[in-house]
């Protein structure tokens, strides 16, 4: 079997055999408009409540009675307030603090100040707390125990 196989040019989109340019000419190149720099728009963060800000106080409270690791904490509380609970967490009490009532009020668009109950065995104290809505993300600024046993202690002492 000597059959000569040979390939039939595509009409109008090869060149011919001895033509160096396509049959069919080309759509004119139509220019896109110059892109634009996007601006980076963040959405804030959605308004806080209680039943999320309790959340976090409980999480704040079991690091700061050594239950909890502090690392896990970095990105919701501001870094000198990570610094403190960072060295406090290192030793485990055996108090534990329990959530039980928050109070929230906001005094400006991007804060939230909150207070709470703490229990902490038969005890009862209060818990004052600041959180600030920056960079698209709320972060607790403050976070404060007040407990007057605490206190009365250490100036004695």
């Amino acid at each position: 079997m000597d059959s000569e196989h040979r390939l039939k040019t595509l009409t109008g989109y090869e060149p011919r055999p001895g033509h160096g340019r396509a049959t069919t000419p080309l759509a004119p190149v139509r220019r896109l408009p110059a892109r634009r720099a996007l601006a980076v728009v963040r959405e804030p963060a959605p308004p806080l409540d209680g039943p999320q800000i309790a959340t976090v106080l409980t999480a704040i409270l079991e690091t700061h009675d050594g239950h909890r690791p502090a690392a896990q904490l970095e990105p919701l509380v501001d870094r000198a307030l990570f610094d403190r609970l960072r060295t406090r967490g290192r030793t485990r009490s055996a108090a534990r603090h329990r959530v039980r009532s928050v109070r929230l009020c906001a005094p400006a668009e991007d804060v939230v100040e909150a207070c709470a109950r703490v229990e902490t065995g038969p005890r009862t104290i209060a818990l004052a707390t600041r959180f600030e809505r920056s960079g698209g993300r709320w972060r607790c600024v403050r976070f404060d125990l007040l407990d007057p046993f605490a206190t009365a202690q250490r100036l004695v002492a």
